[in-house]
């Protein structure tokens, strides 16, 4: 069985709080709302999905692509005139021909459990039915389509947004429906869809006298129509999604959190000063020498061997001079460094907002000396977001490796896909993150393959994860 998937409305009602965004693709824990529908249809064994868009929603398309990132086979359709729900649906006709039944999902409406596959297997159990829905007692009549029951519990109608004393029962359609593809499009033939005069598809078939039963679903659902469903989603996906949705951030540490790329020179200068002194060579030859000391020690997988303090042991003994001079080099080096280290812009407004939102912090870093991080986080004033590190220290390896995120797996009780990767060095410190299945943010202001997310500041970050929107909606209440 295909789904077909309803997402062309306009969200009219939620647009101003969106930055232009459509709402199925409101981020929500590092992914789009709609994303979340997509892997719950693929847990209820709906692989082949057809997915109704107008055209402002390309946004959407060339996020999902062909659905093969997430194991499932997606196509498009276009509906490009608001005419209702059912012809949005006979817009994905020629993908339905070989099918006797489609489910119907909605795409901006989430329950707590995988109602896509509860509804299949209640309507296994069923035979030769034109039509089956769910339905949600409502005390607001007037909202929705109302059904009408007859003898076996049969839907004999279903009144559309009915006054209260004409509502034929309290029990309304709920966003998700399975339809016999020949009496649904048979039912249609001929109807002149009108905007404003939206019918729910089952109503064609009711109509016409097919035979359509239903289930009461009574648990929680969120509908994303108005800007405080923004909050009451995070709070359903939170709960009851948790496996779905990030929970913990894993950021590298330099050149991500905070900039050192750009001030290193004048550390290094700061230490070869010294070098020079000691040795009487130009500094101009010992800038060279420091280069290839670095790059020769960095091919070690020893972490210890990658410090700068072995690197400056590694040349006074190379120039025959004591051991204090090596010392007395790095803390001209380290204190050059936090003298002109600064955080990088937007970055704490981020970790501020992480943190009250209850995500866990981490970093992880081939950094092996712990102390000398220690002090670049607390300059920064960044240490105290952080709820743990994972260093060269704690692993004995250097990046790349998985053995820093299965630390990481170990320490939070999360699953990788429940946490996201942040970088500013795709080989480094997202590739192996990619391949475990953790999501990943790429900082850098080089043109880059738009295939994972790249961002050049953390102002983009509060747009690309969900608490800008969050953050808006809270205080728009």
């Amino acid at each position: 069985m295909k789904a077909v998937v309803l997402a062309a409305g306009e969200g009219k009602r939620i647009r101003a709080y969106t930055k232009g965004i459509a709402k199925e693709m409101i981020p929500l824990y590092g992914k789009p709302f709609l994303e979340y529908i997509l892997e719950i249809l693929k847990d209820a064994g709906l692989r082949e999905i057809i997915i109704v868009i107008n055209k402002k929603k390309q946004d959407l398309r060339d996020y999902f692509g062909d659905g093969k990132r997430l194991g499932l086979k997606i196509n498009y359709c276009y509906q490009e005139k608001q005419l209702g729900t059912a012809h949005a649906i006979l817009t994905a006709r020629k993908f339905l021909k070989a099918e006797k039944y489609f489910l119907v999902q909605y795409g901006d409406s989430l329950t707590n459990v995988n109602l896509p596959k509860m509804t299949l297997n209640k309507f296994f159990k069923n035979r030769n039915l034109d039509a089956y829905v769910v339905l949600r007692p409502t005390k607001n009549v007037s909202r929705y389509g109302i059904v009408k029951f007859g003898k076996d519990r049969k839907i004999i109608d279903i009144v559309e947004k009915p006054e209260p004393e004409h509502a034929p029962s309290n029990k309304a359609i709920l966003g998700i429906f399975i339809l016999k593809t020949k009496s649904f499009f048979d039912s249609t033939k001929g109807e002149k869809f009108l905007y404003g005069k939206e019918v729910v598809p089952p109503a064609y078939i009711v109509r016409k006298g097919g035979i359509v039963k239903s289930w009461i679903f009574s648990q929680k659902r969120v509908d994303l129509g108005k800007y405080y469903d923004i909050k009451k989603s995070r709070e359903l996906i939170k709960k009851f999604w948790p496996h779905k949705s990030v929970h913990a951030i894993v950021f590298d540490a330099d050149n991500t959190l905070y900039e050192t790329r750009k001030i290193a020179k004048f550390a290094y200068a700061a230490a070869m000063k010294i070098l020079s002194e000691e040795t009487g060579l130009k500094q101009s030859f010992l800038d060279e020498d420091l280069r290839k000391t670095i790059k020769f020690l960095r091919k070690s997988k020893i972490p210890r061997k990658r410090t700068f303090v072995y690197c400056f042991n590694y040349m006074t003994s190379k120039y025959k001079l004591q051991k204090s001079i090596a010392k007395k080099m790095y803390v001209a080096f380290e204190r050059e460094i936090i003298k002109r280290l600064k955080r990088k812009a937007g970055a704490k407004k981020v970790l501020d907002v992480l943190k009250k939102d209850g995500i866990k912090i981490i970093i992880s870093t081939d950094e092996a000396q712990k102390d000398y991080l220690i002090k670049k986080l607390s300059t920064t004033k960044v240490k105290k977001f952080i709820d743990f590190i994972v260093s060269s220290d704690d692993t004995n390896q250097v990046k790349p490796s998985s053995r820093f995120y299965e630390v990481i797996k170990k320490r939070t009780d999360l699953r990788y896909n429940q946490m996201l990767s942040v970088g500013d060095d795709y080989e480094k410190d997202l590739k192996i993150p990619e391949k475990l299945g953790m999501k990943t943010i790429l900082i850098t202001d080089k043109e880059m393959d738009k295939k994972f997310i790249v961002i050049k500041d953390f102002s983009e970050f509060l747009k690309k994860f969900d608490f800008y929107l969050y953050l808006k909606t809270k205080n728009n209440r």
